[in-house]
């Protein structure tokens, strides 16, 4: 199990409870999403930009992040 998160805090929180972590954004790019999932069996998205954010995070994190992840999990054939 390996968990992507934004944070340095968030990867030691995770690390803590001997969870494996790996930092990305799902700002960044297809392609680094794609890599951190590298040897993954599948991702579940469970994101999203939160109620203090404004319009264009929710866009960025909710939607294109979305989309992003799953066009690297179609990429990593996670999906079909």
């Amino acid at each position: 199990m390996r968990a992507m998160v934004r944070s340095a805090d968030q990867a030691a929180a995770f690390e803590e409870q001997g969870v494996e972590a790996a930092l990305t954004s799902l700002e960044g790019s297809m392609e680094e999403i794609a890599d951190k999932a590298q040897d993954c069996d599948a991702i579940v998205f469970a994101a999203g930009s939160g109620g203090k954010t404004g319009y264009d995070k929710t866009l960025l994190v909710d939607l294109d992040g979305a989309v992003k992840t799953t066009q690297a999990a179609a990429e990593k054939a996670l999906i079909l």
